[in-house]
């Protein structure tokens, strides 16, 4: 089990004053916080960022070639208080495009019965940032990708834009219209994912999320959608 120390303010060019950067319990990764935001939230996004990188626990990365893609990327996870934040970032910011932030009202501490966006948005950043670029032709968030070929199965159909409404057979039912074909993979990876991982399963999730997803237990995705489960088991890729 690893220690959360306190996090250093360490120069970067992806996190630059007055954000607060840490890399000591990710792996080297950036997670990067205003400094408006209570240490325990900073501290919170550390250990959920290290523990999808480590999912097994075993203070080694899972996937060491995804890892230094993120590295070499320069992928921040950046933890926000406020909106006024994120534009002051990104105007300071060197390269402020391969992030993702949670915000701090949205994250989740406690055991209570409410779903934690800093695992959504930091599986966001492993997907996007990693996985997508070190197997393009299976995560790659284009179409023609394996996953895309998955994402059109899910959503019933191929669809550049999202449609006025989803075909009645259709599991993934994402209806932000700022969300593209790319976003769209993004966001069904981390349903399907965190699925496997058991980590929609409770009986107060299922109402929350049946608008968007149906399947909210490993078993329900197996059912409905084998072979996209056989894909992310693949050993090669380390996800579970």
């Amino acid at each position: 089990v690893f220690v959360l120390c306190a996090f250093p303010t360490l120069a970067s060019t992806n996190c630059p004053a007055p954000f607060i950067s840490s890399t000591s319990n990710t792996f080297g990764l950036v997670v990067c916080g205003s400094s408006s935001i209570l240490s325990r939230y900073h501290a919170h996004a550390e250990k959920v960022l290290r523990n999808l990188i480590d999912y097994d626990h075993n203070l080694v990365p899972d996937n060491k070639k995804v890892l230094k893609e993120m590295l070499s990327n320069n992928a921040v996870f950046l933890v926000l208080s406020r909106e006024e934040e994120l534009e002051l970032y990104e105007r300071i910011s060197d390269d402020h495009l391969r992030f993702t932030v949670v915000y701090e009202e949205e994250m989740v501490l406690s055991d209570a019965k409410e779903f934690d966006a800093t695992v959504e948005e930091a599986l966001h950043l492993v997907t996007a940032e990693g996985y997508s670029k070190v197997y393009p032709t299976h995560f790659g968030e284009f179409k023609g990708s394996e996953i895309s070929t998955f994402l059109d199965k899910a959503r019933g159909g191929f669809f550049e834009d999202v449609p006025m409404e989803y075909p009645s057979d259709a599991f993934f039912t994402y209806y932000d219209k700022t969300c593209d074909y790319g976003c769209q993979i993004t966001e069904f990876l981390y349903w399907s994912i965190t699925t496997l991982r058991g980590q929609q399963r409770f009986n107060w999730r299922d109402f929350e999320i049946e608008h968007e997803w149906r399947p909210e237990s490993k078993e329900k995705l197996k059912a409905i959608a084998p072979d996209l489960v056989r894909f992310l088991l693949r050993s090669e890729f380390e996800i579970l």
